[in-house]
């Protein structure tokens, strides 16, 4: 987590942030980071524009929770969509299977064309 009540107060490590700042107008920072399987994926940032804003203890908690919220909503959306490609994905193979298993000989190359066609579809391949 990071918390800087004031530009003002960086110390001189901070430079190009403390340079920086200004240009995008900011005052004061707050920024918590969103861990989704144990590897931050994305940050929950505040800014102050208007004025230096120093965050109470309790906001920050309560931001902390707030932030392991959305990191429980987006892994179960990331969830969700990765078991819909497999359905998905499991369908295709599935139906592709069934018609070259079922295909007659002289259909055979177009079945094979189509399956394949199916897969570059589904996994956004050019070839």
């Amino acid at each position: 987590m990071l918390h800087v009540g004031s530009v003002d107060g960086l110390p001189v490590t901070a430079a190009t942030d403390k340079k920086n700042y200004p240009i995008w107008r900011t005052r004061s920072l707050l920024v918590i980071p969103i861990a989704m399987t144990r590897e931050v994926r994305y940050l929950l940032a505040f800014a102050s524009t208007r004025h230096d804003l120093r965050w109470r203890a309790l906001q920050i908690r309560h931001l902390k929770l707030l932030a392991g919220s959305l990191a429980g909503a987006m892994n179960r959306k990331a969830l969700e969509v990765e078991r819909s490609d497999a359905l998905r994905f499991e369908r295709l193979v599935t139906e592709a299977s069934a018609r070259l298993a079922g295909g007659a000989y002289d259909t055979i190359d177009e079945q094979i064309k189509l399956a394949l066609d199916d897969v570059r579809s589904f996994t956004g391949a050019d070839q």
